[in-house]
């Protein structure tokens, strides 16, 4: 067990820890797990961590740090902070982050994840302005906020979010997500605008599977959502922005399935509407009365079908 500092790493260290464990005082006590320096963050090469546990501490890396760093299957458990860092980039690869307060956040800071797992953190990554990450085949659960951007950009891909807070939380962050798995989060995805001057770009929900959310989709900047499954979600599509100061300009809604919700998809701006089918909701199937009708659309079982564009039986 180390007290102050665990270890000082030049930049290009790589720790391999083969097995064994950094252990701190306690997250609550204080200490500096990797203590690391970079002169030139830009050309100096990542420090690596690999193999093993680092646990106990109130910070892996050094506060408002500057870095370049690998966190390659570990485990990093029950700190306070993991990384509060600033014009910094942080990779982790099949790495698992349990139980820690804030695993990486920061301005101008870039995560890109590969095959890693995030449980039961009270925020797993809230990227900062200018930044950005990217998600592949990861697993959030449990966290309050999974994943959260402001003024970025973040893609994630074939990922499993479960049972957070919050999954993924974007203002005026372009986001894409695809092939992923949202499944009893509070809110699965969530973007708003910040700005009067408009969207920051067009966000893409597509090819995703929600069920069990309180809300799946709340789109609060021009979105495309295509091809997704809404199954048993408080509200499978929402966006209710018309008189506000930060109206969304169009969303378009095509080719997705909405069955047993509350509402299938409720919009009260300009929507692209196109070949989706609702079935067995509570509430509203599609409720868009300002839609351009693309036509396709199938309803049948809901409170209330459609308002706004026409639908066969399904």
């Amino acid at each position: 067990m180390c007290t102050d500092v665990g270890l000082v790493l030049a930049p290009g260290t790589v720790l391999d820890l083969r097995g064994h464990a950094l252990v701190g005082p306690g997250r609550d006590v204080g200490g500096v797990a990797l203590d690391v320096s970079f002169a030139d963050v830009q050309n100096d090469p990542p420090v690596t961590v690999r193999n093993g546990t680092v646990r106990g501490w109130a910070s892996v890396f050094p506060a408002a740090s500057t870095l370049t760093a690998t966190l390659r299957r570990v485990v990093v458990q029950d700190n306070a902070v993991v990384a509060d860092l600033v014009s910094s980039s942080l990779t982790f690869e099949r790495a698992v982050l349990r139980d820690n307060g804030l695993v990486l956040g920061g301005f101008s800071i870039f995560a890109d994840v590969t095959r890693s797992t995030f449980e039961d953190n009270d925020t797993a990554l809230s990227i900062g302005p200018p930044g950005g990450a990217v998600v592949r085949q990861s697993t959030f659960a449990r966290n309050g906020t999974a994943l959260s951007c402001s003024e970025g950009d973040i893609t994630v891909a074939s990922s499993v979010f479960r049972e957070n807070t919050t999954a993924i939380g974007a203002d005026a962050c372009l986001s894409s997500v695809e092939n992923s798995a949202f499944h009893d989060n509070g809110t699965a995805f969530s973007s708003r605008m910040i700005f009067p001057d408009g969207s920051p770009g067009t966000d893409r929900v597509a090819g995703s599977v929600f069920v069990g959310n309180d809300v799946a989709v709340h789109a609060g900047v021009r979105t495309v959502v295509e091809d997704n499954v809404f199954r048993r979600n408080g509200t499978g599509l929402l966006s209710q922005s018309a008189g506000t100061p930060f109206e969304v300009e169009d969303l378009t809604v095509l080719g997705n399935t909405l069955t047993r919700n509350g509402d299938g998809v409720v919009i009260d701006t300009v929507a692209h509407v196109g070949d989706n089918t609702a079935t067995r909701n509570d509430g509203y199937g599609l409720f868009v009365p300002l839609a351009v009708d693309l036509g396709g659309n199938l309803a049948s079982r809901n409170g209330v079908d459609c308002v706004g564009v026409v639908c066969a039986r399904s």
